[in-house]
């Protein structure tokens, strides 16, 4: 049982907070079991997993031994220690780390139909909700323009609900470089904003493929300047209101553009 922090494991998961070092060593943590779960289920290469018997139920004992049968380096923690380095308040006595490289930029512009730009967004709640959103409705990737909040970040793998495990997110990509890459392609770009020109009911998606900007939650898309060769193919859209708010939050728009894209795309 490891029960110092001067453990190399215990020093590595602490290590996790830092952006900078998530990205070199390429990896994001994991906490709690249904993540963890998610993981495992979609066969990602596990660093390792630490764990305290006292925290857990007969499920989550199951999925610890399947982990270790499996080959993941499994350790035993002392309780106190766990909830120590955990990042969430009321950890579920399961924690650990699993490679993350992220995708190119290139890769996901070429293979794409459907595409979520985060530019600017703040809230690791709102980015990991978004996430799991375009999964859901079917998007084929995710582009986080550099400034929104790092997709690694362990709030938003945690409210990505193992989204970030099932769709290509190119990370921390500079705003020139992907227009640069949009002028290239044939892709049709709706900029998600409150008094948008246009409504989804409005716009023929044929076949085009498409890309959903979500900007900032405060700020929209402030700063994100449309090149001319993006001019004729840039549309701002705005959801229908029918009540009294002006306005929604910047994942539930999103989400609820998403869901607009598919019942275009899919049915």
């Amino acid at each position: 049982m490891i029960t110092g922090e001067n453990n190399y494991y215990i020093k590595t998961y602490r290590k996790l907070r830092q952006k900078k070092w998530r990205h070199q060593q390429q990896l994001v943590p994991l906490e709690g079991v249904k993540l963890i779960e998610d993981a495992f289920l979609n066969n990602v290469e596990f660093e390792f997993i630490l764990y305290s018997y006292k925290n857990t139920n007969e499920t989550q004992k199951k999925l610890i031994n399947e982990l270790c049968q499996s080959g993941v380096r499994c350790y035993e923690i002392d309780p106190q220690l766990l909830k120590k380095i955990a990042f969430t308040e009321t950890p579920q006595g399961l924690l650990g780390s699993c490679k993350f490289k992220g995708d190119s930029l290139s890769k996901i512009m070429q293979s794409s139909k459907n595409l979520l730009v985060l530019y600017n967004v703040q809230d690791p709640g709102n980015a990991g909700t978004l996430i799991r959103s375009a999964d859901a409705f079917g998007f084929d990737g995710v582009i986080n323009i550099k400034g929104s909040v790092d997709p690694t970040n362990d709030k938003v793998v945690r409210s990505s609900m193992g989204a970030l495990f099932h769709i290509p997110i190119a990370l921390n990509i500079n705003l020139e470089e992907f227009q640069n890459y949009l002028s290239q392609f044939s892709f049709r770009v709706l900029f998600g904003e409150v008094y948008g020109e246009y409504t989804l009911d409005q716009l023929e998606l044929d076949d085009n493929p498409i890309v959903l900007v979500i900007g900032n939650e405060s700020n929209g898309l402030d700063g994100f300047d449309i090149v001319d060769d993006l001019k004729k193919v840039s549309f701002p859209t705005k959801i229908q209101m029918y009540g009294n708010s002006e306005s929604l939050n910047a994942s539930v728009a999103g989400s609820v553009m998403m869901y607009e894209v598919a019942k275009k795309r899919f049915y």
